[in-house]
This record gives structure tokens, C-alpha cells and sequence, in this order.
């Protein structure tokens, strides 16, 4: 799985890489609306592809997709010459803190702005989406030995969660089986819930993720 993750990882990033590198030599020609039409489908449906498979990567790895994401973005919305001269600067001094005002005020600023969800949102809506095809076609069968509820005689708020596997390492808190079951436990208890439609589903869990972000974007 780890061989497995590190090449998805790879290919998605020079796709990524690549599409980027494209569409901004269309930045002229493009409309607000159009520049969010195409990065939505070269950027972000390359990211999102296996996401809950190679999402398991090292954090660093996530950090810097959404580091040139945000340094992609930016660049259409400001094209004065301070910002094109930071973006482009080569000392590492002066790259950390551009890197670090992009990754702050300036990257929820433009994630707004364009209704866009970054790396680690994208990781959190499709892996549970995952999860949620899989207990939809499971009938408690295929994936018991992975995932089991907490056994409990009386009703109580953690009634959904599925039991952790005691672990020691970090490695494992990467695996898609660990963050699977954090996230689905993290959720409210009434978004838990898989006897709602997929399309139900997946807006009551962008609502929650997008929701997370008003903690987030004022305390970070």
C-alpha cells in the first residue's frame, strides 16, 4: 500500500503540476467563472483521483499540492508586480514567508472566493464518501472485520462510532483504515447516518467540512 501511495502521489503531483502550468498561460482569456470551471476540471479532478487511496501520504506532501494550488490561484487574482516577483522568488528565506502568508489569511481569502475545498478538505469529503459506499453496500458482511461498532446496552452520542484498533505506530495513523474510522467517529451523530441518499450525504458532509472552517479561519 505504501509503494502504492507514493507513486499515485507522484503522478497526481505532475499532473497537477503540468495543468497548472497550462491554464496559467490562459489567465488573460479567462472570466472569473472560467477560471473556476477549468481549475475545477484540470486541477482538482486530477487531485481527486484515488485521494482516499495515496491521501495516507506524509502531511508535508498534502501541504505543498495545496502550496502551489494556492500560489496558482493567487496568481490570477493578483498580478501586481510585488506578488508576481514573491511567487517567483528563488531565496529560500523570502519563499518561507510568502509560503507561509499563502498558506494563512491570503489562502482562505481566495478559497472563499471561489467556493474551492483545499487538499486535506478534498481528503476528508471523499474518504468519507468512501466509507459511506462501503457500510451502503456492506450489510455489516464484507468489511466486519475492519469496521465494527462500539458495543454499548444503552443509547449514548458515541452509539455510531466504529471501535479504533489499538496501535502504536504513526505509519498507522496514515493507513486509509485509521483515518476512515477518525473521521466517520469525529462527525456528529446525526450526520452519521447512512440511510440517507449519496446525494444527501454529500451535502450534509460539505456543509459540516465548510463549517469547520469558520473555527479554522479565525483562530489559525
Amino acid at each position: 500500500m505504501t509503494t502504492l501511495s507514493k507513486t499515485l502521489s507522484k503522478t497526481v503531483q505532475k499532473k497537477v503540476s503540468l495543468h497548472i502550468g497550462i491554464l496559467r498561460r490562459l489567465f488573460p482569456f479567462l472570466t472569473f467563472n472560467s477560471f473556476c470551471t477549468v481549475t475545477n476540471a484540470f486541477v482538482f479532478s486530477n487531485l481527486d483521483y484515488c485521494l482516499p487511496v495515496w491521501g495516507c501520504r506524509p502531511k508535508i506532501e498534502l501541504d505543498n499540492i495545496q502550496y502551489n494550488i494556492t500560489k496558482f490561484i493567487a496568481s490570477y487574482f493578483y498580478s501586481s508586480k510585488v506578488l508576481n516577483k514573491c511567487l517567483t522568488l528563488k531565496n529560500k528565506k523570502s519563499k518561507s514567508i510568502i509560503k507561509m502568508y499563502l498558506n494563512s489569511t491570503l489562502e482562505y481569502n481566495l478559497i472563499e472566493k471561489c467556493n474551492f475545498l483545499t487538499t486535506n478538505e478534498r481528503l476528508t469529503y471523499y474518504s468519507l464518501i468512501q466509507l459511506y459506499k462501503m457500510l451502503k453496500t456492506d450489510n455489516g458482511t464484507l468489511f466486519s472485520n475492519v469496521f465494527s461498532f462500539k458495543s454499548s446496552t444503552s443509547v449514548t452520542r458515541n452509539a455510531n462510532n466504529f471501535t479504533i484498533i489499538r496501535h502504536q505506530s504513526e505509519a498507522f495513523k496514515r493507513s486509509i483504515n485509521y483515518r476512515l474510522i477518525k473521521l466517520w467517529n469525529d462527525m456528529p451523530q446525526d450526520i452519521q447516518n447512512t440511510n440517507v441518499s449519496l446525494t444527501k450525504f454529500k451535502f450534509t458532509i460539505s456543509q459540516y467540512i465548510v463549517g469547520k472552517r469558520k473555527d479554522k479561519f479565525c483562530y489559525d
